[in-house]
């Protein structure tokens, strides 16, 4: 079984260190990570396909408001 997840930092070379040390099968799960470098991005991505699970920085704080964006996509 396949598990989407989106992967979402604005810092470049972390998220090129995540996706490179990030697994790839778990649990008899294979990860399907997609990266991509800001929150934009990441909207934009939510409201075109569906994931799984979103991983994101904690201290990513784009814009105002950001946490009521993303716990209004569906």
């Amino acid at each position: 079984m396949k598990l989407f997840l989106l992967l979402v930092d604005d810092e470049p070379e972390v998220l090129k260190q995540l996706i490179e040390t990030l697994p790839t099968q778990l649990d008899g799960f294979d990860l399907v990570w997609d990266p991509c470098g800001s929150f934009d991005e990441g909207l934009a991505r939510l409201e075109s396909r569906r994931y799984d699970v979103v991983v994101t920085d904690m201290a990513f704080r784009p814009k105002p408001g950001a946490p009521v964006e993303l716990r209004g996509l569906k």
